[in-house]
């Protein structure tokens, strides 16, 4: 047999599952092919011949020689494999079922089960976790992909059909079930916290990991499970590259100055910095998607706490409110309380001009807004109006991410270049002063900052600050650049000794800020680290690496030439 000097160590669970797609081994000019009974086989069993009715034309049509079908059982290798190491996600006994059985006894079996757990359940949450968030940001661009809305609004039986007709086996909804939601542009995924409530599951999905299981395996979770693989990867074999990637999780706000209302947005700006940032407001209830719809004028929505918050934002920043009373035909007569700043006011105020015979300008400017309202007469000014705030509801001012050097450009260079330097990881984020008693970072002293100062404390979280930050200053991490204005918090600074387990003075594990958090308490350090290694996994190069590792840990014996070349033009080292 030529081309055997290949390593003949055999992996039978990987190659058992394996064979029974695609018989892989090592003989010249050996193809695998399903069996003439599989390949004859009909598609649909009919007593009368039906013309093309034979399995063979699908295996044909998917299956070709060469790379291409060489690749796919590469990725149905490591999808495997990446089984093998966590479990898989679905099936009894497997990852979903336990957790959402909520067995405590169950739940430490499967960490005893799977040698990457360690033994540890809360390991196993954090995996879970993990591939939850990957599916639901993936479900979440479904939600903002306007094949599936009707005017900003998501309609899930427009996503529903769609894969039935792709020939998905989908859980049965009743008609009046399927969720119809107004499109949030700034909606953030589920923090895990006890009481969170996730704003996709049941909210635009219904029952999303049960009425769309088949879809989520077949379209996202192997690609999950692969990018994992290289995440672990670099986890287990290159972890000094992961402390190295000066990767930072950022919050950020963008807003743009009102060129109808001079230095409204600055005002605004200082106004939210004052109320809610020094004032050391509860961030997941006020952060930016708060400000965003402040400046946006969208906040009806409000708790009457969030709404008192919002007056007094409103009134400090000399904003100035107008009532519009107007007939909202579903709603019959409707009066509504709308700063003329935002960009709701501005609506507002245009669509009365075409209501309000006593509030018209010159009838070409009447004519202009006439015209935008209704599409040049397409619908109803009305409609028009509805159309424009709900569109608006839909935008989004504010980002939160990871970033490594270099892949952050929605913020000024200068500021992104002054993010990435070393002292934001090694003084900066993670090194205030914590306070025992309030159990949080104290504020830094803002009189004390100058132009090497890039960040500071202000209500338990780490802002970036201006690069001249002016004497007397109250509010230096304002950021500006030009008729932009930004905010930006960062989360979380990486470097190596502080995704250490073992450094004492720097470690996460170690620091008080961190060893009392519900979920990651003692496996922060690590749960950071698989964080950051899998936004690194997209990189062509950490890919290949990878491919390479897992491959010769498997050490597959071949049973078809095409493969076995792929494999040896793939990965030369391998091979003697």
């Amino acid at each position: 047999m030529s081309k055997a000097n290949f390593k003949k160590k055999t992996i039978t669970s990987v190659l058992a599952l394996l064979c029974a797609g695609a018989m892989l081994a090592g003989c010249d000019d050996v193809v695998a092919r399903p069996t003439s009974d599989f390949y004859d086989e009909q598609i649909i069993s009919a007593p009368d011949k039906i013309t093309n009715n034979t399995m063979s034309k699908i295996y044909d049509a998917i299956v070709s020689e060469g790379d291409t079908n060489s690749a796919k059982v590469l990725n149905n290798i490591l999808l495997i494999y990446s089984q093998s190491i966590y479990g898989s996600f679905y099936g009894e006994g497997n990852l979903y079922d336990v957790v959402n059985k909520g067995s405590a006894a169950d739940l430490q079996a499967y960490a005893d089960k799977y040698a990457i757990y360690e033994g540890s359940a809360k390991k196993v949450m954090a995996f879970y976790y993990a591939v939850v968030d990957k599916v639901e940001a993936t479900f979440l661009t479904y939600v903002k992909n306007t094949s599936y809305q009707i005017r900003s609004v998501f309609f899930e039986k427009k996503f529903y059909d769609t894969q039935v007709k792709a020939f998905y086996k989908l859980g049965s909804i009743d008609e009046g079930d399927f969720k119809v939601k107004q499109v949030v542009g700034d909606i953030r995924l589920s923090n895990h916290k006890n009481g969170s409530i996730d704003p996709i599951d049941g909210v635009y999905f219904n029952d999303l990991f049960k009425t769309y299981e088949n879809y989520i395996k077949d379209q996202i979770l192997p690609d999950v499970y692969r990018t994992e693989l290289v995440a672990q990867y670099l986890y287990s074999e290159n972890y000094l590259a992961i402390g190295n990637s000066y990767a930072r999780k950022v919050d950020y706000i963008k807003l743009t100055e009102n060129s109808k209302h001079a230095d409204a947005v600055s005002n605004l700006m200082e106004a939210y910095c004052k109320d809610v940032i020094a004032s050391g407001l509860d961030m997941d209830v006020y952060g930016f998607p708060f400000l965003g719809n402040l400046y946006k004028g969208t906040t009806e929505n409000f708790t009457v706490e969030q709404q008192t918050i919002a007056d007094a934002i409103y009134s400090d920043a000399n904003w100035t409110p107008s009532t519009y009373t107007y007939n909202d035909g579903i709603l019959g007569s409707r009066t509504r309380v709308v700063c003329d700043e935002t960009t709701l006011g501005g609506y507002l105020s245009d669509y009365m001009k075409l209501v309000d015979s006593t509030n018209r300008e010159s009838e070409k400017e009447v004519e202009t807004i006439r015209n935008d309202f209704t599409n040049s007469g397409s619908y109803t000014a009305l409609a028009g109006l509805h159309i424009k705030e709900q569109s608006l509801m839909a935008t989004n001012e504010t980002t939160s991410d990871w970033y490594t050097t270099g892949s952050l450009d929605g913020i000024p260079s200068d500021y992104s270049k002054r993010l990435f330097k070393g002292s934001i990881a090694s003084n900066g984020v993670d090194h205030g002063a914590w306070n025992e008693t309030s159990d949080k970072y104290d504020d830094t002293d803002l009189a004390s900052i100058s132009g090497t100062t890039y960040g500071a404390y202000v209500g338990n979280h780490y802002y970036l600050v201006s690069k001249n930050p002016q004497t007397g200053d109250a509010y230096p991490y304002i950021l500006k650049d030009g008729s932009n204005f930004y905010l930006v918090m960062v989360n979380e600074a990486v470097n190596s000794s502080k995704i250490s387990k073992t450094d004492e003075d720097h470690g996460y594990d170690f620091m008080k800020s961190h060893t009392d958090d519900e979920l990651y308490a003692g496996i922060y350090a690590e749960s950071i680290a698989r964080q950051v290694a899998y936004s690194m996994s997209t990189s062509e190069t950490y890919k290949a690496s990878s491919n390479q590792h897992w491959v010769e840990q498997m050490a597959i014996t071949y049973h078809d030439t095409t493969v076995y070349d792929y494999f040896l033009a793939t990965f030369p080292d391998l091979f003697d």
